[in-house]
């Protein structure tokens, strides 16, 4: 039988009010992940409470048994 673990992954892909470190082309990406998509949904809020121009993108992460 096989097990596959499914959860969700939030990432602040891009945060205008942040000064990019120069050893990174971009920003350095800040991530959360849970297997509860109201948790990742939470943690969304309170980032866009800070700054709401940040662009978040959330995906749905399967992680299972490699045949």
């Amino acid at each position: 039988m096989r097990v596959m673990k499914t959860s969700y992954k939030a990432t602040v892909v891009q945060d205008p009010n942040k000064v990019p470190d120069p050893a990174w082309r971009g920003f350095p990406p800040r991530t959360f992940q849970h297997e509860e998509l109201e948790l990742v949904e939470h943690w969304e809020a309170h980032v866009r409470m800070d700054n709401p121009e940040a662009i978040i993108e959330i995906v749905r992460v399967t992680e299972g048994p490699l045949d």
